[in-house]
């Protein structure tokens, strides 16, 4: 007979707890002291990382890491230490006015990071300057050390002297705005159009400006409301307001909202801390973009949805950033795809190239498309796949030189029925295409030209895939091997191995095509072809199970044993078959290790 406290226990509700602490807002690390704070009362002291039933509340309390789905079920938690720093417990209107309005990705995490850490070096250099004088490396090792403690103190001000509320401001007779700082970023506290003597209240916006002011450009981040431009319509955008990214997006803190006023009032919502949000809820206004957008060229985009059928678009047409298509300094195009299409760039001739190590910190099945550009190439027509599951979306990017490219799993290896459709004939000109960025994968494509549903589709592999397994997604590039003159490798440097994970192969006549996954912080030395050897590439297996080419030899050179060797002359196609963690390579009806091991599972020892 079961005790009934027991299954009390097991049966009482589970909370998850916020992967970040709300006062300093860093991502907690195993093993480190929390307190949680959930609508029925507070936890006592608890360890990051293990599952606890906590008595008082009657609730299970579990560890929530990287993207966190758990909405209203979600418990608040703090670091033990910036509790102590703060001097008092966080009430709870404190913690939802620190709540992040979406999740940073990771390259935005390390960006904050550095700044805060820079602003404390400034003030520590300030301070100092006169009684010690230390190298600027030290100070800002030692800033590094202080972040939490930082912010906590920036927002332990900033609540001890809050006068923030919902607010409403006439255009016409004027805007002042007060500040309040957090983190070493000053936020809109409060809006008004009847200032205050001594209140810290700045004009913004003059009333004799000329009038109608009907749009405005707002900038916010994950907290709240940091800036606004009041312009019109028929103006350009301000020379001081930022360009569109070229890369590194994932890095990005601060997002443009564009705003419509109806009328000479403009509507501002405060989180008791700072304002949160401005505007309306328009279509329109529920974009962030990159860069400040005019409304008269988001409303001419046409917008593409790359969300599975069976997703929940809540919030997916959020941040949309771009990459600029068919600009004459592109060399080529990379997507990142980890279970999911994730992130586009565009390379160029200064060498712009994505950051690799800072969009995802989920990298197990992270897998980079890289399509060259020849000379005078560009993108003529573009298709999406959908479906109801991510593992059947995809890209696929046609050139005037007949390339096609396919960014996504070639082979879907689930019985989804995805489907091909135009989305979009670009010309030979600079175009941006806009996507969403989010740590659940690209939801949205936003594009100026429309689809073109008599465009024939393009003719593409379809070799069946060399094994029907749902555990990984697979990728097939393929290559001719006439005329090469020269073959970049792309050396991977893992924890336990270090795979070469594709070629770039560079023909007599200029042009360039790819083989595997290619990423440009793992060049190898580029190698001169000598047409009389052969190529020999050396297989091994990763934990005795996943092969990958190990060795890249020319004969009779690669003679080395304990590797599986294939040869490839210099003619004719060579297919490459690829997942995150293997590869398999055909040619000239030769084949390299299979791409997973067979075990007998039914084998009884």
């Amino acid at each position: 007979m079961s005790n009934s406290g027991d299954d009390a226990i097991m049966m009482a509700p589970r909370l998850c707890i916020s992967p970040q602490c709300r006062l300093c807002g860093f991502d907690f690390e195993p093993g480190e002291l929390l307190l949680a704070s959930t609508k029925t009362g507070r936890t006592g002291e608890l360890s990051h990382g293990q599952s606890i039933y906590d008595v008082p509340l009657r609730v299970w309390l579990d560890p929530c890491e990287g993207l966190c789905e758990h909405g209203e079920g979600q418990a608040i938690g703090c670091h033990s230490k910036c509790v102590t720093f703060l001097s008092f417990f966080p009430p709870r209107p404190l913690l939802e006015a620190l709540a992040f309005s979406y999740q940073l990705l990771l390259g935005a995490k390390v960006e904050r990071q550095r700044r805060i850490s820079w602003v404390i070096q400034e003030a520590l250099l300030k301070s100092q300057e006169a009684k010690l004088r230390l190298p600027a490396e030290v100070w800002l090792e030692i800033a590094a050390l202080l972040t939490r403690e930082y912010v906590v103190a920036t927002v332990r001000d900033a609540w001890l002297t809050r006068c923030s509320a919902d607010c409403r401001v006439t255009l016409s007779a004027g805007v002042w705005a007060r500040y309040v700082s957090i983190g070493g970023v000053d936020y809109i506290a409060d809006l008004t159009s009847t200032p205050v003597n001594g209140h810290g209240y700045k004009q913004i916006f003059d009333a004799k400006s000329p009038l109608p002011i009907d749009q405005l450009y707002v900038s916010e981040d994950h907290l709240g409301t940091r800036q606004i431009f009041f312009s019109r319509t028929e103006d350009p955008i301000p020379p001081q307001l930022p360009k569109p990214p070229i890369s590194g997006h994932h890095r990005q803190e601060s997002w443009w909202r564009t705003i419509k006023p109806s009328s000479d009032i403009i509507q501002a919502k405060s989180d008791g801390l700072k304002i949160r949000r401005i505007g309306y809820d328009t279509p329109l206004e529920s974009v962030l973009w990159a860069a400040p957008m005019p409304s008269c060229d988001a409303q001419s985009l046409y917008y593409h949805s790359l969300a599975p059928s069976s997703t929940d678009m809540t919030d997916s047409l959020y941040r949309l950033t771009s990459f600029p298509c068919n600009d004459h300094g592109n060399t080529g195009y990379s997507a990142y795809w980890n279970g999911r299409l994730m992130a586009l760039y565009a390379h160029r001739k200064d060498g712009t190239m994505p950051s690799y190590g800072g969009i995802d910190e989920n990298y197990k099945y992270d897998v980079w498309l890289y399509m060259p550009l020849n000379d005078d190439e560009w993108i003529c027509d573009i298709w999406k796949r959908g479906g109801s599951h991510y593992h059947c979306t995809a890209l696929l990017l046609k050139t005037n030189q007949d390339r096609v490219a396919v960014l996504g799993p070639h082979a879907v290896l689930r019985d989804f029925s995805p489907t091909w459709s135009h989305i979009a004939r670009p010309s030979n000109a600079p175009t941006p295409i806009y996507f969403n960025i989010s740590p659940r994968s690209i939801h949205w494509l936003a594009l100026g030209q429309g689809p073109d549903d008599s465009t024939p589709f393009p003719e593409i592999n379809l070799t069946p895939p060399p094994c029907r397994i749902a555990s990984f997604d697979l990728f097939l590039t393929s290559a001719v091997l006439d005329d090469v003159v020269e073959i970049i490798p792309c050396r991977q440097k893992l924890a336990t191995h270090s795979p070469i994970i594709g070629l770039l192969l560079h023909y007599g006549n200029g042009n360039r095509a790819c083989l595997g996954q290619f990423r440009f912080d793992c060049v190898g030395t580029p190698v001169v072809v000598d047409q009389t050897q052969k190529l020999r590439l050396g297989f091994a297996r990763e934990s005795s199970r996943y092969p990958y080419v190990a060795k890249m030899a020319f004969h009779p050179a690669g003679q080395e044993v304990g590797y599986e060797w294939i040869e490839l002359s210099w003619r004719g196609r060579v297919d490459w078959w690829f997942s995150s963690r293997n590869c398999q390579v055909f040619y000239d009806g030769q084949a390299s290790f299979p791409l997973f091991q067979r075990y007998n599972w039914m084998k009884v020892p």
